[in-house]
């Protein structure tokens, strides 16, 4: 999809950062009189598509699927909850050894 220049309606070539306002080359040096201030489209559509790359994923079937952050998640709880268990483990091993000890 060809974005349209906010001024004129051309195809735009550039986005000033954290807006919605796309300008061709002509009315970028008009109104800001560099270019070096406004980023590229194509650098912009680039980071969207790192974007969609991240969170999607293509199957066998050459479908787009959305990858499941859930497991990623659980994962990780799984590996923070198994490190307090041996914590606990080793603790109760440690209290045994100093009642043995003891008595």
């Amino acid at each position: 999809m060809v974005k349209g220049c906010c001024l004129c309606e051309l195809n735009a070539e550039f986005v000033l950062k954290g807006t919605t306002d796309y300008y061709c080359k002509d009315c970028a040096l008009d109104f800001f009189g560099d270019v070096g201030l406004l980023l590229p489209l194509e650098e912009e559509a680039a980071v969207l598509k790192r974007f969609v790359e991240e969170k999607m994923r293509i199957d066998s079937d050459g479908q787009y699927v959305v990858n499941e952050e859930k497991k990623v998640k659980k994962k990780i709880v799984n590996k923070k909850t198994t490190g307090v268990k041996k914590k606990k483990a080793t603790v109760k091993k440690a209290k045994k050894k100093l009642k043995a000890k003891g008595e």
